[in-house]
C-alpha cells in the first residue's frame, strides 16, 4: 500500500498536466543542482532550510517535494510543510527517478 506521504512519478506526470495539479517544489542541494540544472516541469526551487520563510505561498495547495534521490531531504521538507498546514508529499525516487523514467524536464 502506498504511503500517504509519498508520491509516485506517474501520478505526478498526470497531475501536473491538469488544472488540479500539485505544486512541485525542488529542494535539491545547491551542490547537486549544477550537474543537471533542469527541473520537473512547473517546479519551483527552494532551499530546504527555513521552510517557514517561504511556505506561505503554498497554503491551500497540495505539494510534491523533489530532492535528488527521494530521500531524507524531500521527506523532511514535506514533513515541515505538513507541520505548517500544507498537504505535502515527497516524490518517490526524487529527480533521479524522474529522469530515469525519461520524464520531461524544463529549464531551471
Amino acid at each position: 500500500m502506498p504511503s500517504p506521504t509519498e508520491n509516485h512519478g506517474c501520478a505526478t506526470v498526470a497531475a501536473y498536466r491538469s488544472s488540479g495539479a500539485p505544486t512541485l517544489i525542488d529542494v535539491r542541494l545547491d551542490s547537486e543542482y549544477p550537474a543537471d540544472p533542469r527541473l520537473v516541469p512547473a517546479a519551483r526551487r527552494h532551499c530546504s532550510e527555513n521552510v517557514s520563510r517561504w511556505c506561505e505561498r503554498y497554503m491551500g495547495q497540495s505539494s510534491v517535494v523533489v530532492c535528488q534521490d527521494g530521500g531524507t531531504l524531500s521527506h523532511a521538507t514535506a514533513a515541515a510543510l505538513r507541520h505548517e498546514g500544507i498537504d505535502a508529499q515527497a516524490l518517490v525516487g526524487g529527480y533521479r527517478a524522474w529522469r530515469a523514467e525519461h520524464q520531461p524536464a524544463g529549464s531551471g
